[in-house]
Order: structure tokens, then C-alpha cells, then sequence
């Protein structure tokens, strides 16, 4: 197993910082991208945990740091959902540099936040995608942090802080930008919404919202999970049903 941390070059010149593990064996293996969320980084256990149990399903499977987040450049008050976007498209680029990988076969895993952004990426490459815990509008998004008048005064001063919470106006502004539902609409790939019963970040009708809205869509609402699926038992079936779903999707 090749398991090692990378240097993933964007279109602008600068980089993200991620993490690949390539099975043994040699040949060419389907791939993941693994897609942290709002104000996270790759090194969210949760995310940690997914990545190493794929590796072992024979994906060649990598995490990130989307930019201005964790160990890659940028400070946070300057990210965006449109930068996002183009992170995602610029790590899609470095796997096709990898050549264990099958260009045919990446799918996207993308966990609150950063599974909308894998449903707003509009790339030929994904062939498929899981979302975890994912609300199906940003407006709604934002305001599962902030209070209406909050919101007024981050586009009166051009910039918020709030607690962890510390954005430039244009992160606000940005948001109109994009629509998940429109986007998803245009997608004819799989499509996985799983989503726990308990989740206080976003609720669980998001992801059926999402499934009314897509072509080939299958859902799963784990009953008392909450947003990281904390709970041992709710994280091993999140890994064996996502899991499970990809091998049927990719391995083919």
C-alpha cells in the first residue's frame, strides 16, 4: 500500500495539501475524492476513518484540503464556494496524473458542506457521488450559522467574526452564485444522500430533497445518527453501505 501525503498544484500556481493511498498490486483502480466541510479539514476523524477503510476496497482514495483550509495555502476569510469548486477540479487534474488511477472511475465523497460542492462541480470526469449530511441550499446553509441581523452586518462591515466563523464579505456574496438543485438536475451519474436522523447541522429532509431532484438517486437515513456519525455502530454502517455502493458503481 502506498500511503503518502501530496502536493496537489492548482490552476493558479499555488497548492493544496492532501494525502493518497494507492492499493498493491499494480493495474489501474477506481478512485475517490474525499471532501471535507465548512471550516474543516481532511483530518476530521470521520474523514480519516473512511479514507484508510476504502483504501482497504481497493480504491486508490484522497483526501484534502480545500484552500485557505488546513495545511494548504490561503488564509480562511478569503475562501469561497466558487474557489472550492476549483480545488475539486484541480485535484480531479492531479489524479490524472497518478497512473494507478482509472480516469473512467473517480467518484466524490463530499461531507456536509463539501458535498455540495461536489454536486455543484460540473465535471465529465465524476462518475459518481456520495454526500453525507448535506443540505440542499446554501442560503439555508449559512443561516445554520448565523442569525438574519448578523447577516446584515457581514455586508455592512465586509467581513464577519463570529465565534470560529471569520469571512470576508465575498464568501456571502458568492453564495447566489451557485444553485445545488440546478446543478444536480444536469447530472445523469449515482448518486448516494446519506444522512443521520439526528443530525443538528442539517436535517435529515435535505437529503430527501435532494433525491426528488435527482436522476439516479438512492438514499439512506441512518435512524439516531447525528452529523459525524459519532456513534461506532452508525460509522461502521456508513463505511460498509458507502462502501458497498461504490465497489457496485465503480468496480465494473
Amino acid at each position: 500500500m502506498i500511503d503518502s501525503p501530496v502536493t496537489i498544484p492548482t490552476h493558479d500556481g499555488k497548492h493544496l495539501a492532501g494525502h493518497i493511498r494507492i492499493p498493491d498490486g499494480g493495474g489501474l483502480f477506481p478512485a475517490v475524492i474525499i471532501c471535507h466541510d465548512f471550516l474543516d479539514s481532511m483530518k476530521r476523524e470521520l474523514l480519516v476513518n473512511l479514507f484508510l477503510d476504502l483504501s482497504y476496497r481497493r480504491f486508490v482514495v484522497l483526501r484534502f484540503d480545500f484552500s485557505h483550509h488546513g495545511e494548504s495555502y490561503g488564509e480562511r476569510n478569503e475562501t469561497t464556494i466558487s474557489r472550492q469548486i476549483d480545488d475539486l477540479i484541480d485535484v480531479i487534474n492531479y489524479l490524472g496524473t497518478v497512473r494507478f488511477v482509472d480516469k473512467k472511475r473517480i467518484a466524490i465523497i463530499g461531507h456536509g458542506l463539501g458535498g455540495d460542492i461536489a454536486l455543484l462541480c460540473d465535471d465529465f470526469r465524476i462518475k459518481a457521488i456520495v454526500t453525507i449530511g448535506t443540505r440542499c441550499r446554501l442560503d439555508e446553509f449559512i443561516r445554520s450559522y448565523l442569525g438574519e441581523e448578523e447577516i446584515r452586518r457581514w455586508r455592512r462591515e465586509k467581513t464577519i467574526n463570529y465565534d470560529y466563523l471569520k469571512l470576508d464579505v465575498g464568501f456571502l456574496e458568492d453564495l447566489s452564485n451557485h444553485d445545488v438543485i440546478a446543478a444536480m438536475r444536469k447530472k445523469n451519474i449515482p448518486m448516494l444522500f446519506m444522512h443521520g436522523q439526528n443530525d443538528k447541522r442539517s436535517p435529515f429532509q435535505d437529503a430527501r430533497e435532494l433525491l426528488s431532484h435527482a436522476k439516479q438517486g438512492t438514499i439512506d437515513i441512518v435512524e439516531n445518527a447525528d452529523h459525524f456519525f459519532s456513534d461506532p455502530a452508525h460509522r461502521s454502517y456508513l463505511f460498509e453501505t458507502l462502501g458497498d455502493w461504490l465497489l457496485r458503481h465503480l468496480h465494473q
